[in-house]
């Protein structure tokens, strides 16, 4: 792995004075350096073009993370199949629309992060990347919904139950629910055109929901897994203690081990209680490379404008370019710049 900066120095990022709680590096793990790991986010239904994540992208960002957020209905206008409104109908065919966008972003180490529906999202991206042996995550972070195969035997205060499909209802009955289970913002209950904008959105998305769980419940009844990921992604779950829609009991279906609840917050504690979510993400992400050896830790993706040069050439114009950076960290010898690799390759 090379380097393209000029000192392996470990450091720790000056932090912006916000309003928020200051997110400070546990000493007992590896710092994350600039860009270290990419944050690969899949928002919750009906979140539309809107960027759900843009409130963690610069607190992340001053510890080495980088936030992408991806939107189901862009990644479907650029190509994917899908609805009559132009969403993909189905969880495989939002997949597909996804794919590409997930792939031109895995320059450097990665981690998914899914907020309710978009929990079932990343884990089915992560089966498509597994069948098709691509990189996996680092870390899977699922927040607000249960495994796929989860059956919820509660009952919720709407008259569809805990996790019905809302698919089939009409509009005023499935806003009722919606909103009973939290997934419906107050204000466009009763707001025709507030909830003429939600709408459509949040149905599209629902369908996707409803017909996966469906079809992720028939797979197990008949013995045949749709995603065979166990063992090969770490699995993290999220939730807030008051979700109604998603007790502690239905998100530890996920992994008992790695399930953390907030106490007090609700569905969408990402964007309620992010000072308790954010520093355990950056916990997870620190444990994860602090497993990995220096040359692959402290290393970073360079991109290259042509690939008309060989290897060695590549080379040699990156060690001209940048003679005094850290080229590699060798266990016996310590760091190496690339003036020195490349006088001893002479």
């Amino acid at each position: 792995h090379t380097h393209s900066h000029h000192t392996h120095t470990t450091h720790t990022h000056a932090h912006a004075h916000t309003a928020h709680t200051t997110l400070t590096p546990s000493p007992q793990h590896t710092t994350l350096t600039t860009h270290s790991f990419k944050l690969i986010c899949f928002p919750h239904a009906g979140a539309g073009r809107r960027d759900a994540f843009s409130v963690w992208s610069a607190r992340l960002l001053e510890h080495g993370v980088e936030t992408v957020s991806l939107s189901y209905a862009t990644a479907a206008s650029g190509g994917g199949g899908g609805g009559e409104e132009g969403y993909p109908a189905t969880m495989a065919e939002l997949v597909d629309a996804l794919l590409p966008l997930v792939l031109r972003e895995l320059d450097r180490p990665f981690a998914f992060f899914g907020h309710s529906l978009g929990g079932l999202v990343a884990h089915a991206v992560c089966a498509r990347l597994h069948a098709e042996a691509r990189p996996l995550p680092a870390r899977l972070f699922v927040s607000s919904v249960p495994a796929p195969t989860f059956r919820h035997t509660s009952v919720s205060a709407g008259p569809a139950g805990a996790h019905a499909p809302l698919s089939p209802l009409d509009d005023d009955s499935f806003v009722r629910e919606a909103f009973a289970r939290g997934w419906f913002p107050k204000e466009a209950v009763e707001n025709a055109e507030l909830r003429a904008v939600v709408l459509p959105a949040l149905r599209a998305d629902m369908a996707v929901y409803d017909g996966y769980r469906a079809e992720c419940a028939a797979a197990s009844e008949s013995k045949t897994p749709l995603l065979p990921l166990d063992g090969l992604v770490v699995i993290e779950a999220f939730g807030g203690g008051d979700d109604v829609s998603v007790p502690p009991a239905a998100l530890s279906s996920w992994n008992p081990a790695r399930t953390h609840i907030t106490p007090g917050a609700g569905h969408f504690h990402t964007e309620t209680h992010p000072d308790v979510l954010l520093p355990r993400v950056l916990a997870s992400l620190r444990a994860v490379l602090a497993k990995r050896p220096p040359s692959v830790s402290m290393g970073k993706y360079i991109r290259f404008p042509t690939e008309a040069f060989c290897c060695h050439e590549i080379f040699e114009r990156q060690a001209h370019a940048t003679p005094d950076a850290v080229c590699v960290v060798d266990a016996r010898r310590g760091s190496l710049s690339f003036a020195q690799v490349l006088a001893e390759s002479h």
